[in-house]
């Protein structure tokens, strides 16, 4: 087993959060702010497509939240302290297994590339649908959920 890592300073999660393996770092990830997406993930490291990003901690809820993704029909995962923050995209560079909490490199990831995900591949209905700017050529628009993908078209 890997040790865990232990430098409380690199944590992005409270004190409260117990430390685990894979969780992400400081060292790895950087949490900004920009005009268009507000707050996101950046990779500060290269990443392999097929390479385990991260783990992630959270709670069960039975509503959404803007921090939650969907495990299953009426159950939650919320992690406001850094899975909340990795941004949709119609062309996303990364993937999560729900059942693992675990995050994956869906292509290469590169220093500065923010780590995305496709929300309609994880949210029947969003907490807060949007007017996607990912700018990938295929595009799906406004994003609601995958449940009303296809009526939004």
């Amino acid at each position: 087993m890997k040790p865990m890592n232990t430098n409380l300073k690199a944590r992005f999660y409270p004190e409260k959060v117990p430390i685990f393996n894979n969780e992400p770092s400081t060292e790895k990830f950087e949490i900004v702010i920009n005009d268009v997406f507000n707050k996101g993930v950046i990779s500060k490291k290269e990443f392999t497509k097929g390479d385990l990003l991260f783990k992630f901690a959270g709670n069960i809820q039975y509503h959404q939240t803007l921090y939650t993704l969907q495990l299953k029909t009426g159950v939650y995962i919320e992690d406001p302290y850094f899975m909340g923050r990795v941004l949709h995209s119609c062309e996303p560079n990364s993937f999560v297994n729900m059942e693992t909490q675990e995050f994956y490199a869906l292509q290469d990831i590169n220093i500065g590339d923010y780590v995305t995900i496709d929300y309609l591949k994880t949210e029947d209905m969003l907490f807060q649908s949007f007017q996607c700017a990912c700018g990938s050529i295929d595009c799906k628009g406004y994003i609601t959920g995958r449940n009303t993908k296809k009526t939004m078209l």
